[in-house]
């Protein structure tokens, strides 16, 4: 092992020749190097401390910023959950502009929260950007949609002009650019009384196979003065600072939206008038996308027959978000099972059968991740169990996944989020061959298909040669491209893996076989680990049993009836 020289002895290096015999020299470089040394170890030993401070502080913050996003989403998933079992109750006209009162408030805490929580991570260093492909347009339809309720209240026309190219795709955080839009957009109408906010965008080809995405609203509001532009973003600022003042508001958006156009190298400009309005330009770069490397939207449409008789369990210690669930989940003909932690939750998969766990991440006793890990090591390794997760944070889905789950949902839900997630992992009754009482009417339920060619039908505008074409590509190359697969894992090279991985997802998701939608999904993101491990050879003995049925349904269709 390699020591560090003493500090005298690296202070002797530096004397001429004809000092490094003084003896009274030698003695007092001695000394002073010893001071050196002591002084040395001193900092060194505060700068040790000093770093284990800053991990406990920000395992504090994380901690908090989790603890923070639990106790408020849960509460707003509650509201809105209730405000929609409501509005299915036969209310009267005036009822029902009470529940969309409710809404527009619960709309205005959510971008609120928000923003809190972005201010909260920039200051830790925690904001860091996503890269998925997204189509700006339908971004942008999203945002005006929730604005345009508050302009209409309003009186003011919101307009949208110069509108992208619906079928374009670009690269990049979906997510930043819809909140940077939402937080202008909501800023534009509150400060304007009369006339109209309008959003124009443009998209221009940039080099590298890049585009600049600009966007440019102008309202005709009450406008500012010019010496507080320079202030306009800075957290907690507004013009009007009195007590009484007409607008209110934390003075939060327009400073978390500077530092996402920051972030995301981009521009923001500003130009104002008092009094006659004002116009604000955002410009930001973005990678082009491809139409395969759409995210599909992770909700599928329920399918009734798995989801009837289905025994779930569901463990939340919120009483109002068990009755949302549970009435939304017994209204679709599922048996539920309530427990309130993560323990319950245990002992329950301990002694009885259900189909599904939906489990809470942040219960007493035993949360949600621990819970899960205990089922998977101990009791059953293929019981689907889905996060219900209130933790907004960047790495809390990834925690879901690696304890065991399955997949997550993240509150505040929808309806059609939750049977159809649910829908997607719950096992086909009709290919497991479970045997339960039929009655007349599920026996004229449609058996769900191993695989649909409507998306191809839809991309070849009705072309057959095209259809078929693709079929028989499917059929050549998938099996070539799973076998490949396995050798890959056998050898534990996971790059490989995770890249044949990538390259089958397109043709599984263009083919329509929606029970490997989460699987092949898995196996693209594989962390790596022991070759034998026994979860990864379930996972390819279902992908290879899949694509064998389906291979085989494609050479040997069934004869149409006659007559």
């Amino acid at each position: 092992m390699k020591f560090q020289p003493s500090m005298t002895d690296q202070l002797q290096e530096y004397l001429p020749a004809g000092y490094k015999e003084d003896e009274n020299l030698a003695e007092f470089l001695e000394i002073i190097g010893e001071k050196m040394d002591a002084m040395q170890e001193m900092y060194e030993g505060k700068l040790q401390e000093a770093s284990r401070e800053a991990d406990i502080i920000k395992g504090t913050r994380d901690h908090f910023l989790c603890n923070i996003s639990h106790e408020i989403r849960t509460p707003m998933n509650a509201i809105t959950g209730i405000s929609r079992l409501l509005r299915k109750s036969g209310l009267n006209e005036q009822q029902l502009n009470y529940l969309d009162g409710i809404q527009k408030a619960t709309e205005t805490l959510l971008l609120l929260f928000n923003n809190i929580l972005e201010i909260s991570k920039s200051e830790a260093g925690r904001l860091t950007l996503d890269q998925v492909a997204f189509r700006p347009a339908a971004v942008i339809r999203q945002c005006l949609h929730l604005m345009n309720p508050k302009a209409e209240e309003k009186g003011i026309t919101l307009l949208n002009e110069n509108s992208p190219d619906d079928e374009l795709v670009l690269t990049g955080d979906r997510v930043r650019l819809k909140r940077i839009l939402l937080n202008l957009t909501d800023n534009a109408i509150k400060f304007t009384e009369e006339g109209s906010v309008r959003l124009r965008t443009h998209i221009q080809p940039a080099d590298n196979n890049n585009y600049q995405l600009s966007f440019t609203l102008q309202d005709t509001g009450i406008g500012m003065e010019p010496a507080f532009l320079s202030l306009l973003f800075r957290n907690f600022t507004q013009e009007d600072f009195a007590p009484e003042r007409k607008y209110g508001g934390t003075g939060l958006g327009l400073s978390i939206t500077k530092q996402l156009v920051d972030l995301m190298q981009g521009s923001i400009e500003v130009s104002s008038t008092k009094g006659k309005g004002t116009v604000i330009t955002v410009t930001i770069p973005f990678a082009a996308g491809c139409e395969e490397d759409l995210p599909e939207k992770k909700m599928v449409k329920a399918d009734p027959q798995r989801l009837k008789n289905s025994r779930i369990l569901l463990a939340d210690d919120n009483e109002m978000n068990r009755l949302v669930v549970s009435v939304v989940l017994q209204q679709a003909g599922c048996r539920i099972t309530e427990v309130h932690n993560g323990s319950e939750a245990v002992n329950a998969v301990r002694k009885e059968h259900f189909d599904l766990v939906l489990m809470d991440v942040q219960m007493p006793l035993l949360n949600g991740l621990e819970a899960t890990r205990i089922i998977r090591e101990e009791l059953n390794r293929e019981l689907p169990v889905i996060a219900l997760t209130a933790n907004a944070i960047q790495g809390e889905a990834d925690k879901c996944l690696q304890a065991g789950m399955n997949d997550y949902i993240s509150k505040p839900f929808t309806e059609e989020e939750l049977t159809g997630t649910i829908s997607r992992w719950l096992p086909n009754k009709v290919y497991q061959g479970v045997m339960e009482p039929v009655t007349d009417e599920e026996a004229t339920l449609p058996r769900k298909p191993l695989f649909n060619l409507s998306k191809l039908e839809k991309l070849g505008g009705g072309n057959t040669a095209f259809v078929q074409k693709m079929t028989s590509l499917f059929i050549r190359q998938l099996p070539a491209d799973l076998k490949e697969l396995r050798l890959s894992a056998k050898e534990g090279d996971w790059a490989k893996m995770r890249s044949l991985a990538h390259r089958m997802k397109p043709s599984l998701d263009n083919m329509g076989i929606d029970s490997m939608y989460g699987l092949i999904r898995e196996l693209e993101a594989w962390p790596g680990s022991d070759p034998a491990d026994p979860q990864l050879a379930e996972k390819l003995d279902s992908l290879e049993t899949t694509v064998r049925d389906v291979v085989y349904s494609l050479q040997n269709p069934l004869p149409v009836p006659s007559g």
